[in-house]
Parts: structure tokens; C-alpha cells; sequence
């Protein structure tokens, strides 16, 4: 039975996933001489992915047993998790972390350019609907993969500890972002164990709202469902970090998380805990998927197959504007790629406006005053500030339209929407407002449906 793909490209179409990347997606390709040369890598090797000349190797199991052999150390049967490693290096050999640091920066910088096996991160930088990346790795193969591919993103925003004041720098809303979250390899101040994995989390949670790369994490993951893709935590280490990473108990239920990696299907205490709590597991056995890297694969040549990635054409006459706080930007964004997607036209001035024109003219004379929709996002960020650009300017607009045009009538061109816990009669909203039916929106993972919904009740005519 084929995999199904509609709940995920749903939710990954309207900008409402964010991939989680881990470990299992890092392979690097090694020759005949390299395993000859180090015998104890052969015992790494991905036999499906690899010939008789060309060894394909999970990075992190090469470092495992390159940093072993570094230190002298014996590897123990079955041994290959860099954590356990890394644990036995400091019991033993006594070396200080930097020590470490040092020693597997170097491993890591002897690898060529060649070796890098970056098709899983090309893959998924080719899907635009991605606009934020989380890793929680310390490799690069996610900024090599945009740079391979001349795609332009935010300088990556290293999470360490301490946290580093170089990171602050500015964030363009309109490119991918990424989150590095265990540091990275290239400053030399990232993650060594599992141990400090948990530092690293916590110090999200305790420190959030103070610092800026936390702060810029947390907003950009807001109202956002997550597809972990990769990444094979321990039992413990997943159920805390899905915990801490959705900013919800798992009884809530109000994001999406998906699962899509080697270890956690063969956990029965794990999966049996995930599913009781709605988190949807994706079944990596040879029936369906071989690993996680062949579900990458999958996931790209449906998602191209399907036809998401070409920009679709309007198919219907209407147009529609969307005004809202720019704290609530990435919900609403969503909402506009949505209407896109099912062939609606939209502005939305983050998209409509061109550099130098001047706003309130453009915004009340071509939009505003002719669109045949107008929705207003309701929210308390939108009507706690009385000087915010949409109440003190697009909302009066409209509503000098409605008194105009559409005196006395229920029905009107102004959809109300509320997108948070604000009431329906909340003093903050207009009282022209007020007299209209406003909708909340109670689940803001069915975008799609929200969508569809509106397109059918106000009985858009194609064109």
C-alpha cells in the first residue's frame, strides 16, 4: 500500500511544516583506499547505497570511528553513535572538551568536497513551500546544499552556548531561515553529547524570550507543525524535545508532528507513547520506505509529481486582500500561499507593493477600493496597537467603502477572521466589525480547508 501523501503536502503546501533535520541525512562517499586504509569503516557502510568503488558512510559514524582511532581508543562491538564515543573519550583519555572540538573539526575538514553526498538536502531545499529549516546536527550540508543550488537564505542562525553576540544578524522575512541548533562545526561550538543536547534545549526554554537567536527561533516556529526527518534521538531524548520544540503538552494536539527516521519505528514503548498523542510516525521498513533517506526521496518526486512546485495560475475572477499585523505575518502568509495554490488572486503587501511606491495611495486606490474580498485578521496584535499601519489605515478604508457602498446590508466584501483566543466582542474590534458574522479560526492546520471553504460559500465565478 502506497504511502499517503495528502495530509503532509496539505500542511507543507500553505508554509505550515517545518522540517527538522537530523543526523541519518548526512552521508558522505568514501573510495576503496579510504576504507582500506581505516578497515573498521567498513563495518559502517550503507550497503543499498553503495558499489564496489564508492562507500556511501553516515558522516557521524565516520567521525565515531576516525576520533576513536584519534585517541586511541578501542571501539566496543556495535559501537557508532559519536555521543557514546565522545562519553567513553572524556572517561577515559581525560581530554577537555575543546580537545574534542578541535580533533573532530579537523576530521571534518579533511573531507573533500566531493565526498559530501548532499541529494537529501538538495531535495528538500527545492521545495519552496519550506521557508524555515531547523538542524539539529552540527554539520553544513543544508547551507551547502543552497549554495550548490544559487539559492539565496538568511545567514544561518548558530544556537550556543554561550550565545553568540555575531549571530545577530538582520533576518530578511522573505528567505529561508535556518536554525542551527546544536552550533556548528564551522565556529567550533556546538553540541558533543546528548547531554549537552539537553543544554541546549533547555537553555531555549529558560532563555528564550531574552536572546535574540532564541527569540527569532520561537517566532519564526509559532502556530507551525513539524516533520522530523533524520533524526533518531534516544526514547527520552525525543519525547523532551518534541515537548519543548511544539511549546505545548502533548495532550493539546494542536500542531502536527511528523516522524520519518531509522530508530524510532523499532521503539514499541516509543511509538506506542507518540501515537496515544496523534504523532504521526512514518513507517521506515522496506515495504514503503528503505531509510530516512529514501523517504526524502519519495517526498521530492511525489511533491514534483503532484505539481506543487509550479506557481499556479489564477483561475478565478476574484481577488482578495489581506490585511494583518506583521506580528502575525507567517500565519497569514500561509493563508495567501494557500489562496494561490487553489487559484485565487491576492495582495498582500509584503508581496504587492514595489520598491518606492507610496503606500496609502497604492493600498486604498487599487486594492482596497476594488478588491471584491477584504479580510481582516483579527488579533491582539492587530488591535492592541491603535497606531498599526491595517487598523488606523486599511481597516478605516474599507469600512469608508462598506458606509458607501453596502449601508444597511448583513452581507459584505469585509470577512472578518479571528486568529487567536481575542472574543468576537472584544472592545478593541471596530463596531463596524462588530455587525458583521466574524469567524475564528480554532485550527489553523486546516488552512486548506479554511480556504476551500471561503472559495465555495462566496461562490467564486472562473474565469
Amino acid at each position: 500500500m502506497d504511502y499517503n501523501w495528502k495530509p503532509l503536502f496539505n500542511m507543507i503546501s500553505t508554509g505550515g511544516i517545518i522540517p527538522v533535520i537530523g543526523d541519518d541525512l548526512s552521508i558522505i562517499s568514501l573510495s576503496d583506499e579510504d576504507i582500506e586504509r581505516t578497515p573498521k569503516l567498513k563495518n559502517h557502510v550503507i550497503p543499498e547505497m553503495s558499489t564496489k568503488k564508492d562507500f556511501r558512510i553516515n558522516l557521524y559514524c565516520y567521525l565515531s570511528v576516525l576520533l576513536a582511532e584519534d585517541f586511541e581508543l578501542e571501539l566496543e562491538e556495535g559501537e557508532k553513535c559519536l555521543n557514546d564515543v565522545v562519553l567513553r573519550i572524556l572517561d577515559i583519555k581525560k581530554p577537555n572538551d575543546q580537545e574534542v572540538v578541535a580533533a573532530i573539526s579537523k576530521l571534518y575538514n579533511n573531507i573533500r568536497n566531493d565526498q559530501f553526498f548532499l541529494e537529501p538536502f538538495v531535495q528538500l531545499v527545492k521545495i519552496p513551500a519550506f521557508k524555515t529549516y531547523i538542524t539539529v546536527n552540527f554539520d553544513d550540508f543544508l547551507e551547502r546544499s543552497f549554495r550548490n543550488l544559487d539559492v539565496d537564505f538568511n545567514k544561518p542562525l548558530n544556537l550556543s552556548l554561550p550565545s553568540l553576540e555575531s549571530d545577530r544578524n538582520e533576518i530578511v522575512e522573505t528567505l529561508p531561515k535556518v536554525f542551527n541548533m546544536l552550533g556548528t562545526i564551522r565556529e567550533k561550538n556546538f553540541a558533543l553529547t546528548d547531554e549537552d543536547f539537553l543544554e541546549y534545549i533547555f537553555f531555549i526554554k529558560e532563555k528564550g524570550e531574552s536572546e535574540f537567536i532564541f527569540n527569532q527561533l520561537l517566532k519564526s516556529i509559532e502556530d507551525k507543525s513539524f516533520l522530523l526527518i533524520g533524526c533518531s534521538f534516544p526514547n527520552w531524548l525525543m519525547r523532551f524535545f518534541i515537548r519543548i520544540i511544539s511549546n505545548e503538552p502533548f495532550s493539546k494536539k494542536n500542531k502536527s508532528k511528523f516522524i520519518a527516521d531509522d530508530k524510532t519505528p523499532t521503539d514499541t514503548a516509543l511509538t506506542t507513547f507518540l501515537e496515544f498523542f496523534n504523532v504521526k510516525i512514518v513507517n521506515i521498513s522496506q515495504k514503503k520506505f528503505t531509510n530516512s533517506l529514501d523517504f526524502v526521496n519519495q517526498l521530492s518526486r511525489e511533491w514534483e509529481k503532484l505539481g506543487f512546485n509550479r506557481r499556479r495560475e489564477p483561475i478565478y475572477k476574484e481577488e482578495i486582500f489581506l490585511s494583518y499585523s506583521r506580528k502575525d505575518f507567517h500565519f497569514v502568509k500561509r493563508v495567501c500561499n494557500e489562496f494561490e495554490n487553489q487559484g485565487v488572486k491576492v495582495f498582500i503587501d509584503k508581496i504587492g507593493l514595489n520598491v518606492g511606491d507610496v503606500h496609502d495611495p497604492i493600498l486604498k486606490e487599487k486594492t482596497i477600493k476594488h478588491c471584491d474580498y477584504f479580510i481582516p485578521f483579527i488579533s491582539k496584535n492587530s488591535i492592541s496597537d491603535n497606531e498599526s499601519y491595517a487598523k488606523k489605515n486599511e481597516w478605516k478604508w474599507a469600512i469608508a467603502r462598506r458606509v458607501i457602498n453596502e449601508e444597511g446590508m448583513r452581507n459584505s466584501f469585509i470577512k472578518p477572521y479571528i486568529i487567536d483566543e481575542t472574543l468576537p466582542n472584544d472592545p478593541g474590534i471596530p463596531e463596524d466589525f462588530k455587525k458583521l458574522i466574524i469567524v475564528s479560526i480554532t485550527d489553523k492546520s486546516e488552512i486548506r480547508e479554511l480556504v476551500s471553504e471561503f472559495i465555495t460559500k462566496n461562490e467564486f465565478t472562473k474565469i
